[in-house]
């Protein structure tokens, strides 16, 4: 991935954890990111919406990323079970987005 579009995830994602989905703008993302609201809007043409999409889909992808490597080398199902279960719910638990969307 891109190294700008990759900091603007990450921006993306914390100013969503601190302040909430509904109150994230593009400005914010971009200010957090030390970039210019035109560079997100480049890599976003879409604006927010495409934004929030983006940010949704890297932590989705990341999420099963973890969970393979977490699970890799179980030697039985009771061990995939236990290892995915149990990785689940702390990441779920631990996840700041998910967390504060639920709040708000």
């Amino acid at each position: 991935m891109d190294g700008t579009r990759q900091r603007i995830l990450e921006a993306t994602y914390a100013c969503v954890a601190r302040w909430g989905l509904s109150k994230t703008t593009v400005e914010d993302a971009a200010r957090e990111a030390g970039l210019s609201r035109a560079t997100v809007y480049r890599y976003f043409p879409g604006g927010r919406e495409e934004l929030v999409d983006a940010v949704v889909s890297w932590q989705h992808v990341l999420f099963f990323v973890r969970l393979y490597q977490e699970v890799h080398g179980a030697t039985s199902l009771e061990e995939v079970l236990d290892r995915g279960l149990t990785f689940a719910r702390r990441s779920l638990l631990e996840h700041e987005v998910l967390q504060k969307v639920l709040e708000t």
